[in-house]
């Protein structure tokens, strides 16, 4: 998971890229995931949320 341009590689790199809403517009189109929350908006529970639902595990926060 990243937001600018630093993170471009390593994005390249990983199974799965993840952005926030309000990334750099280069790491909008090449990641796998954009969240609807911006950066500092808990971008991080979103997508903590979606692997926890993927695993089948009920989340009551």
């Amino acid at each position: 998971m990243g937001d600018d341009l630093n993170d471009k590689a390593p994005l390249e790199y990983a199974g799965v890229a993840i952005t926030v809403a309000d990334g750099h517009s280069t790491l909008l189109s090449l990641c796998d995931y954009v969240t609807e929350r911006r950066g500092g908006d808990h971008a991080i529970r979103e997508v903590a949320e979606l692997i926890l639902e993927a695993q089948g595990h009920a989340v009551t926060f």
